[in-house]
């Protein structure tokens, strides 16, 4: 599956029945609404206008302060890892596992999960 960088996928404006909930392993969930960037301290930027800032708790500080950044749209779901320290990994559903290169748009699927530092989070897909 080709990466994408973030300039490269657009919406069209449809509406999809579909719905992402991204669950962490402190037990939190969001609902995804188009944009969430997330770390231990997320700050609003500009590339990532209107994203949701979801703040990860991290006593051990392994997760950066905008760690990660996550889109969706009609057509799916990415993760870009956004320079952080320690790191993003990806684990599809039947365990395999990629290193998330900087600044690269890589589609997940439903099921899988995210590495962000020492913390998890699950990418879950749901209909309405």
């Amino acid at each position: 599956t080709p990466r994408l960088r973030s300039s490269e996928v657009y919406s069209n404006g449809a509406t999809s029945a579909t719905t992402w909930i991204l669950s962490f392993d402190t037990g939190e969930r969001h609902l995804l609404h188009g944009r969430a960037l997330i770390g231990r301290e997320p700050a609003a930027r500009a590339d990532f206008r209107g994203a949701d800032l979801i703040r990860v708790a991290d006593p051990s500080r392994t997760v950066s302060g905008t760690h990660l950044a996550v889109t969706s749209n009609e057509l799916g779901v990415w993760v870009e890892d956004l320079g952080s320290t320690n790191g993003s990994e990806l684990r599809t559903p039947n365990g395999r596992a990629q290193t998330l290169a900087v600044r690269v748009r890589t589609p997940v699927s439903g099921g899988s999960r995210v590495r962000l530092g020492d913390r998890w989070m699950t990418v879950e897909r749901t209909t309405r």
